[in-house]
Protein backbone atom coordinates (compact mmCIF):
# COMPACT_ATOMS: atom_id res chain seq x y z
CA UNK A 1 0.00 0.00 0.00
CA UNK A 2 2.71 2.47 0.91
CA UNK A 3 5.07 1.88 -1.99
CA UNK A 4 6.12 5.22 -3.44
CA UNK A 5 4.90 7.21 -0.44
CA UNK A 6 6.96 9.08 2.13
CA UNK A 7 7.30 7.84 5.72
CA UNK A 8 4.50 9.99 7.23
CA UNK A 9 2.06 8.87 4.51
CA UNK A 10 2.93 5.23 5.14
CA UNK A 11 2.32 5.78 8.85
CA UNK A 12 -1.10 7.32 8.20
CA UNK A 13 -2.13 4.37 6.04
CA UNK A 14 -1.07 1.93 8.75
CA UNK A 15 -2.92 3.91 11.40
CA UNK A 16 -6.08 4.15 9.32
CA UNK A 17 -6.12 0.45 8.49
CA UNK A 18 -5.50 -0.48 12.12
CA UNK A 19 -8.06 2.04 13.36
CA UNK A 20 -10.77 0.86 10.99
CA UNK A 21 -10.19 -2.77 11.98
CA UNK A 22 -10.09 -1.97 15.71
CA UNK A 23 -13.13 0.33 15.64
CA UNK A 24 -15.05 -1.79 13.12
CA UNK A 25 -16.19 1.56 11.78
CA UNK A 26 -15.02 4.06 9.18
CA UNK A 27 -16.06 7.24 10.98
CA UNK A 28 -12.92 9.27 11.57
CA UNK A 29 -13.73 9.99 15.23
CA UNK A 30 -14.18 6.27 15.94
CA UNK A 31 -10.94 5.46 14.09
CA UNK A 32 -9.08 8.16 16.04
CA UNK A 33 -10.49 6.87 19.33
CA UNK A 34 -9.40 3.31 18.54
CA UNK A 35 -5.78 4.48 18.10
CA UNK A 36 -5.74 5.27 21.85
CA UNK A 37 -3.16 8.04 21.57
CA UNK A 38 -2.12 10.14 24.55
CA UNK A 39 -3.49 13.25 22.83
CA UNK A 40 -6.86 14.91 23.05
CA UNK A 41 -9.19 13.06 20.65
CA UNK A 42 -9.87 16.19 18.58
CA UNK A 43 -6.14 16.57 17.84
CA UNK A 44 -5.88 13.00 16.56
CA UNK A 45 -9.02 13.49 14.48
CA UNK A 46 -7.67 16.73 12.99
CA UNK A 47 -4.34 15.06 12.14
CA UNK A 48 -6.04 12.16 10.39
CA UNK A 49 -8.33 14.49 8.44
CA UNK A 50 -5.45 16.75 7.44
CA UNK A 51 -3.40 13.80 6.20
CA UNK A 52 -6.35 12.25 4.39
CA UNK A 53 -6.75 15.45 2.39
CA UNK A 54 -3.21 15.10 0.99
CA UNK A 55 -3.53 14.76 -2.78
CA UNK A 56 -0.42 12.61 -3.19
CA UNK A 57 -1.76 10.10 -0.69
CA UNK A 58 -5.09 9.88 -2.50
CA UNK A 59 -3.60 9.61 -5.98
CA UNK A 60 -1.23 6.79 -5.03
CA UNK A 61 -3.27 4.82 -2.51
CA UNK A 62 -6.80 4.91 -3.98
CA UNK A 63 -6.11 2.61 -6.95
CA UNK A 64 -4.31 0.19 -4.62
CA UNK A 65 -7.25 0.14 -2.23
CA UNK A 66 -9.65 -0.65 -5.06
CA UNK A 67 -7.36 -3.42 -6.27
CA UNK A 68 -7.26 -4.96 -2.78
CA UNK A 69 -11.04 -4.69 -2.46
CA UNK A 70 -11.53 -6.46 -5.79
CA UNK A 71 -9.36 -9.40 -4.64
CA UNK A 72 -11.45 -10.00 -1.54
Amino acid sequence: MGKGLNKPAKRIIKELIYGIQAAKDIKICKVADSLQEDLVLIKTTERLCRNLSDEDLAIISTPRLFALAMIK
